[in-house]
């Protein structure tokens, strides 16, 4: 069986690196597989690191960013940019002869339409963040929930949570929950008991983390606000946050840095931007924090669970279903600000809780979230459409 597996967007963490250990560990399992992904992608390098074959898609560059970020002129030709890719996806498809192909989003039924519509090649449908409802978007939902042989969430209540009640008719018996895995093969792990050890000698002192791009969906502007709070209750002890990502709206990125000036914040924030050891950079703090409007899977959690970063999320999207509240975690509603603090005051002052929580959001991390076992689940879905 040949499967391609497709690798969009500008990043090489995320989703693209996810893929990138699926198609690996498919390779292990004697399943031909290859990513499928345009010329110049940052993933392109760690596939041949990997050792997982490349095929290259052809995509105009005005694309590549993605339609929002185009000028005026160029959203005008983008109709004729779209019909080019078109052209092009349908010969490169119909010449690889694939068996199966992954996509993500079902955002695919505009951008990879000719994918749909190839003969003897059958579409599994990945899905997790979803965008939000609108005339377009659900055109593409219609066409690839219908054309998909398979659909793959990675968390359970995607489905009510994102699709409308005749959507969900259509998904039918093709649906699958899969909670994905992370390669723990470049993560390692320290002696937890140690560190919090060390942890203890340095009590007045708090590093948090936040891992994501600067955007409205990931909430930093929550997580300042949580700093000016605990810095005003307690003046004594001295934080830092680390926000770690590209930037990918300015507009909120001023917005942040307003709120940063006028609260006199300047000296405990640092935007580090984008970062290859997004681990260590974790490893040397002591919580994460992840406050997003809305999510999938993130990675960023799994891999702070699997090193034994203490971690503080919003309930939203897939997170509740890898983080078990009050016992490998702290999973709380945005609108409960009072308790996201009482959370930081009782972590701070209570390393050994602490050190619990990081042995156990640990051992969670190595018995559910390996990626051998969330491919050999992928796999299975595969090949009942052989």
């Amino acid at each position: 069986m040949k499967v391609g597996i497709i690798i969009g967007g500008t990043g090489k963490t995320g989703a693209p690196r996810r893929l990138l250990s699926l198609a690996s560990e498919f390779r292990k399992l004697g399943i031909e597989s290859s990513i499928i992904t345009y010329t110049g992608h940052p993933i392109i390098e760690a596939a041949k690191e990997n050792e997982v074959t490349v095929d290259f898609l052809w995509r105009p560059v005005s694309l590549r960013k993605g339609v929002l970020s185009l000028g005026l002129l160029r959203k005008i030709f983008i109709p004729s940019f779209l019909f080019a890719t078109w052209v092009a996806q349908f010969i490169f498809f119909r010449e690889k002869k694939y068996d199966v192909v992954v996509v993500r989003s079902t955002l695919s039924g505009i951008h990879y339409l000719p994918l749909y519509l190839i003969k003897n090649t059958k579409v599994v449908l990945d899905i997790d963040f979803e965008p939000k409802r609108n005339r377009l978007v659900d055109i593409a939902r219609v066409i690839s929930i219908r054309r998909s042989s398979a659909i793959v969430a990675q968390y359970k209540q995607v489905l009510n949570s994102e699709f409308s009640e005749s959507q969900k008719c259509i998904v039918g018996g093709k649906f699958y929950h899969i909670i994905p895995g992370i390669s723990f093969s470049h993560l390692g792990r320290d002696s937890l008991e140690l560190r919090w050890s060390a942890k203890k000698t340095k009590r007045n002192f708090s590093k948090l983390i936040q891992v994501g791009t600067i955007c409205e969906r990931k909430n930093q502007l929550f997580s300042l606000s949580l700093l000016k709070k605990m810095r005003s209750i307690s003046p004594s002890h001295r934080f830092q946050i680390q926000f770690v990502g590209s930037v990918d709206s300015y507009e909120y990125m001023t917005k942040l840095e307003n709120y940063i000036e006028e609260n006199k914040l300047n000296d405990c924030v640092e935007f580090f931007g984008w970062s290859d050891d997004v681990i260590e950079l974790m490893r040397r703090s002591d919580f994460l924090i992840m406050p997003s409007v809305n999510e999938g899977i993130p990675n960023a959690i799994q891999e702070a669970m699997y090193i034994g970063l203490p971690v503080m999320a919003s309930d939203v999207g897939g997170i509740p279903e890898i983080v078990v509240n009050n016992h490998t975690g702290w999973v709380t509603p945005l609108s409960a600000e009072t308790a996201w603090i009482a959370i930081l005051k009782k972590i701070i002052n209570d390393s050994e809780s602490s050190c619990n929580f990081s042995i156990s959001a640990a051992n969670y991390a190595e018995e559910n979230f390996s990626v051998s076992a969330w491919a050999k689940s992928y796999a299975n879905v595969i090949e009942k459409l052989a």
